[in-house]
């Protein structure tokens, strides 16, 4: 489709909303109600972009699907917008509706009942003439094995590769340009090897950290070690490691400074990352299926993560490796106080509750006697 096309569709649709919207709910037979997006257009949308598909729920409430006589999608509702599929032999349209304005347009292009060719052209802030990205969909039999995706500008563009075992059930999906995995399909006893692998990698990876910031902080004594989490995938994958200086909390303690200021990392000024890019590859893996598998939902019994979310899997395993650094003598590596201790320097982190998970209780004795817990 050519730019004047799509400007054609966008017009018509502008022109002719409520009959596509009331042709479109007149053709469901049957609903299926989520607290999330469930399905896309695009094959293996939702393993492509590491996004979790939404949970059943009983009610209108989210994102409502509707579904012709012959079980095919042809209409969408959510709490924003509304989305109208046509389909014939060679072609799927969808006009994506909100409120009053023509938010978008899809157009896939099929052969032999396969989709080849994707276009969206996003007119949310006025006809537009262009579309906004396109891919394109090639298969070996009826297999998919290589998505092409193409930005406004046609030298962005992203090529993805694709894999399946014996059954034809997918596998794996790579980013060709940097030979990125995207996606990798693991039975749970692989994931869990997988994870103890990455625990390991960390803990190495933590007394490496170590040795280096000895190398800036010289003969000055460290009160602690934050590992410091952000509620994004890549700060989980590679945190930023601060060295609580002694002299610093000193300071702030004759200052009659609160609890949130002495531990507060970004008063002090050596920091540190981890440096293993085949650690933090790993780790990749290993998030995004925690990402395509989490449930944000309040129904948890649909869950296949312990944790539920990626952010708490990565929480509870930063956790984990402090509780092995907290059982180590680091005093021969690098001068440190004898409260000294490594934490898991999140958003809503409490020193008074948190600490107690992963440091020993000699040390929490210490911080008490201190009154820095």
């Amino acid at each position: 489709m050519n730019w004047q096309e799509f400007n054609d569709l966008c017009d018509d649709a502008l022109e002719n909303k409520e009959s596509y919207l009331e042709v479109a709910r007149c053709r469901v037979e049957r609903w299926e109600h989520f607290d999330g997006c469930r399905y896309h257009l695009t094959p293996y949308w939702f393993e492509r972009n590491s996004e979790p598909k939404g949970i059943p729920i009983d009610s209108r409430d989210w994102f409502n699907y509707g579904f012709d006589c012959n079980n095919e999608l042809v209409y969408v509702k959510n709490r924003v917008a509304e989305e109208c599929i046509e389909r014939n032999d060679d072609r799927i349209i969808n006009r994506v509706f909100l409120e009053d304005r023509v938010d978008s347009i899809e157009v896939i292009e099929l052969k032999y009942g396969l989709p080849i060719e994707y276009t969206e052209c996003v007119v949310r802030n006025g006809i537009n003439a262009g579309w906004d990205f396109k891919e394109y969909y090639r298969y070996t039999g009826n297999q998919l094995i290589t998505i092409e995706r193409e930005d406004r500008k046609p030298t962005d563009r992203t090529s993805y590769s694709l894999e399946y075992d014996k059954e034809g059930e997918l596998t794996k999906i790579t980013k060709q340009d940097d030979d990125e995995t995207i996606f990798q399909g693991m039975s749970k006893d692989e994931v869990s090897l997988l994870r103890m692998t990455i625990s390991d990698g960390l803990f190495m990876e933590c007394e490496k950290v170590l040795h280096r910031l000895r190398e800036s902080v010289g003969e000055n004594k460290l009160c602690f070690l934050a590992i410091g989490l952000h509620e994004e995938p890549e700060r989980v994958i590679d945190p930023v490691f601060i060295a609580g200086m002694e002299y610093i909390r000193e300071e702030q303690l004759k200052n009659g400074e609160d609890l949130s200021i002495l531990w507060y990392s970004g008063e002090h000024p050596y920091e540190e990352e981890l440096q293993d890019k085949d650690l933090k590859r790993k780790f990749s893996i290993l998030m995004k299926y925690w990402q395509f598998h989490s449930n944000f939902s309040e129904d948890q019994s649909y869950s296949t993560l312990q944790c539920h979310t990626w952010w708490k899997e990565g929480l509870t395993l930063w956790q984990e490796v402090a509780f092995r650094l907290n059982r180590c003598d680091w005093s021969k590596i690098i001068p440190i106080s004898n409260n000294f201790v490594i934490f898991v320097d999140e958003q809503d982190f409490d020193p008074s509750t948190d600490l107690q998970s992963y440091v020993t209780q000699e040390q929490l004795a210490l911080l008490r006697d201190k009154e820095l817990i």
